[in-house]
């Protein structure tokens, strides 16, 4: 609890059970001994235990991907196609009938270039 403090540099009535927590120049705060004695530590002890069950749950989870794999990666190559075919749509539309890709040239014909033959008589 936050009480101001008096203007006047009196003391505020608190009870007895509050202990003071901290304090500013504008106020003091204040702090029930139950809280820290008694609630905070069940507190702590539940949020371990809910640390506990979340990695237990994320656990199963991982395990029950792993099962799946080939399946995941099934799913994952469909879906990269699908991407892939939706993104060539859309750059097929905004073409303004332009050529999508270059026609292959014709290439001439090239033969490897021929090794001399050494001179007979030579080794």
């Amino acid at each position: 609890m936050e009480v101001p403090v008096d203007k006047g540099g009196g003391q505020p009535a608190v009870p007895q059970e509050y202990t003071v927590r901290s304090a500013t120049k504008s106020a003091t705060r204040y702090i029930v001994n139950h809280i820290t004695n008694v609630l905070l530590p069940k507190l702590e002890e539940a949020e371990a235990a809910l640390t506990l069950a979340k990695a237990a749950c994320v656990k199963k989870v991982y395990k029950r991907f792993a099962e799946r794999r080939g399946e995941w990666r099934l799913v994952v190559a469909c879906v990269a196609e699908i991407d892939l075919l939706q993104a060539l749509a859309s750059c097929s539309v905004s073409s303004d009938g332009l050529t999508m890709s270059r026609q292959p040239q014709p290439q001439p014909y090239r033969t490897a270039t021929p090794t001399p033959t050494p001179p007979a008589g030579l080794p």
